[in-house]
């Protein structure tokens, strides 16, 4: 216990300077925070990330310098609102938005194709998505419901992976460009990376890049060695880039994964360990329309197949070796929106209306187990249509209004479930001051509502569990959609100027409570009132009538061109409000601070980034708590030439042994990274 009330002691105090200092993720990119980064917006439009009516993180370039992230996890550490599962023994990761995650809560999506894959059993998320950093150019996240123009489901958010393009790799007039990554871990293994990007003629580029990752069994904070934490990866992409006209762009790509490793899950009722093959795969065709003579017409349409396929060998009951069981779901749909620019009277109008739909088609074979019990096959449907209007007046107020319609049609066996329902949205911003020091304080409020149709998997799972916890799963096929319903309010600054002339300050804090109505989760029931020899002898997907998330995030850099500094933090809570108990899916507060600094003519750059994570106590059950800690990073990176980078990183400089909430193992010590990037083009 006194181990505990010490790092407890060190979260509050790391906290309270973040809170002082304004420390964050320190996503500074030359003088620039992420936050004015142009990306895509909650309307579907775009906009810098300071400017949204929106809780709206962006993860940089610069960022990814920073981490030199090897995984998701690591790359997302310092936005506010997310947490990363990502288990040693998986490659996969899955994502929690505010509190809410699995199932299609949150919207992930790869150059605009979901990422729509889910298995069910010991320790494995209820949705994952295999991506490599490499191949990123940034990462949106949006949280809550606010951003339902981006498709049906995402009660919790969106998070947006965009990939390199041929013209982010060529640069000014080159017609070819290469660059190459080598990178060794002293806790990880290594990996190499190579991209090559050509320009066919004026109006065609192409992209190939390939990564290699080899990662060993890692060690925690007390020099253990973690079981089955490594992995064999390989990781493709081809992108090609046409001009078709001035106004009309097409880029079509396609990325392929293929991790292997050994996949360990233990719980309560047992173990089971299996040999995993996950092939992946992401096709996407973008095409833009941006008329040069109507204000009218800005049109963006996507189509997209996304295929996982996971393989799994039994190895630990001799029964069952060299036997195999799979998981395969593939969706494929499509997205279409414009975006017309008009004005009335004193009002200026972007109207955006558009439909998307998407098919999930869940294949589970598995001949020896109990796999296609726990993961059902089955087809989802769900197609949805919007309309959103930002209206502007004069430069003090923005009204933005929305409406949705989703609709859904589930199948399995001989269950149908269907829905349909309408969402609305409304924000308005506000920027009282001007030609003062606070000319660039804006606030804003907003209600939006989402709708998340009932997975395949919560309406169908069946079966025995199996004699280590002889319990039943009991479909459901009256399950209810989740109706999500966000009241948040925000405040976004953008100062220049403050204490020297090139310095720059950018702040985003909010507060939200999102109320979810027949939110889905698993209870224990008693069949016939009788249970006598387990605490229950079945398990069913139910709604309950509601459950309450609330929080407060806050994001904030300053720069000023030799030093940057900043905080991302996030506290927040998660009720179910019809029994008072707490919500199982709710990460630990935390803050991220980090001080960085440029030297030798920006050629330099080195800092340290402190994460604080708070216990969480918040558990239904005692035994599910977790402890706080304190994880100390370091990074720096020299540039001998344009084009080549040197970089050093050490991760959990003090050896720190921890384990985030709801993970499997003990994440990884000290780790020593070394990192060499060079590029040529001509």
């Amino acid at each position: 216990m006194g181990g505990r009330t010490v790092r407890l002691g060190m979260f509050r105090a790391g906290t309270a300077l973040a809170s002082l200092c304004l420390f964050s993720s320190a996503y500074a990119q030359e003088g620039i925070t992420s936050l004015d980064t142009i990306t895509v917006t909650a309307s579907k439009g775009e906009g810098a990330a300071i400017e949204e009516l929106a809780s709206v993180s962006v993860v940089g370039e610069q960022a990814q310098e920073q981490t030199n992230a090897n995984t998701v996890l690591e790359l997302m550490r310092g936005v506010p609102g997310i947490a990363i599962a990502a288990n040693s023994d998986d490659t996969g990761a899955s994502v929690n938005l505010r509190g809410l995650e699995g199932q299609g809560r949150v919207a992930v999506n790869i150059d605009g194709a979901r990422q729509n894959f889910q298995q069910s059993g010991h320790g494995l998320s209820s949705g994952s998505f295999y991506v490599e950093p490499e191949f990123l150019v940034d990462a949106t996240i949006i949280k809550g419901p606010v951003a339902n123009a981006y498709g049906s489901g995402a009660i919790g958010g969106v998070v947006s992976f965009r990939t390199k393009n041929p013209s982010d790799i060529l640069h000014g007039d080159e017609t070819w460009a290469l660059e190459s990554m080598l990178r060794y871990s002293t806790n990880n293994g290594w990996a190499t990376g190579h991209t090559a990007a050509v320009r066919l003629n004026e109006n065609v580029a192409a992209l190939g890049s390939m990564t290699l990752r080899r990662n060993f069994n890692y060690k925690d904070g007390n020099g253990l060695e973690v079981a089955d934490s490594g992995s064999d990866i390989l990781r493709g992409m081809f992108k090609a880039e046409i001009d078709l006209n001035d106004e009309q762009r097409l880029v079509l790509g396609y990325i392929r994964n293929t991790d292997d490793f050994i996949n360990h899950k233990e719980s309560k009722y047992g173990s089971s360990t299996y040999k995993d093959t996950i092939v992946d795969n992401t096709l996407t065709a973008n095409y833009e329309f941006t008329s040069l003579s109507s204000d009218l017409l800005d049109l963006r349409a996507s189509a997209y197949w996304t295929n996982t396929d996971r393989e799994q060998e039994y190895l630990q009951d001799p029964a069952l070796a060299g036997q195999a069981r799979t998981f395969e779901v593939n969706t494929i749909g499509f997205d279409l929106n414009n975006t017309s620019l008009l004005e009335t009277g004193s009002f200026r109008h972007a109207l955006t209306y558009g439909l998307d739909a998407y098919q999930d088609t869940v294949d589970t074979y598995d001949p020896k187990g109990v796999g296609s019990l726990y993961t059902p096959s089955g087809k989802l449907q769900v197609f949805g249509t919007f309309v959103q209007d930002t209206v502007e007046y004069s430069e003090w107020l923005q009204v933005i209004g929305g409406l949705r319609f989703d609709a859904y049609q589930l199948e399995g066996g001989t269950t149908e479930n269907t829905g349909h329902r309408l969402s609305p949205k409304i924000t308005l911003g506000v920027t009282p001051f001007e030609d003062t020091a606070f000319s660039g304080l804006q606030f804003y409020g907003t209600y939006a509502e989402g709708y998340r149709a009932p997975s395949i998997t919560e309406t169908l799972i069946s079966g025995s569990h199996g004699p280590s916890a002889p319990f039943e799963f009991i479909p459901n096929p009256d399950l209810k959609a989740e109706t999500a319903k966000n009241l948040e309010a925000g405040v976004n600054y953008a100062g220049e100027g403050l204490f020297k002339p090139e310095d720059q300050l950018r702040v985003k804090a909010t507060v939200f409570r999102n109320d979810v109505k027949d939110f889905i989760d698993y209870e224990y029931l008693c069949l016939s009132g009788s249970c006598s020899s387990l605490p229950y002898d079945a398990v069913q997907n139910r709604n309950i009538r509601d459950a309450r998330i609330e929080g407060v995030e806050l994001e904030a850099a300053y720069d000023t061109g030799w030093m940057f500094a900043g905080v991302a933090g996030t506290i927040q809570k998660g009720y179910n409000e019809t029994d008072g108990g707490y919500l199982e899916s709710i990460p630990a507060n935390k803050f991220v601070t980090t001080l960085g600094f440029r030297a030798l003519e920006e050629k330099a750059r080195f800092g340290v980034q402190w994460e604080a994570v708070a216990a969480q106590d918040d558990v239904a059950s005692a035994s599910d708590a977790s402890d706080s800690y304190n994880v100390v990073n370091l990074f720096a990176a020299y540039e001998p030439k344009e084009g080549t980078t040197l970089s050093l990183h050490v991760d959990n400089l003090f050896d720190e042994n921890y384990r985030p909430y709801r993970f499997q193992e003990n994440s990884r010590g000290r780790t020593v990274m070394f990192t060499f990037k060079t590029r040529i083009g001509g």
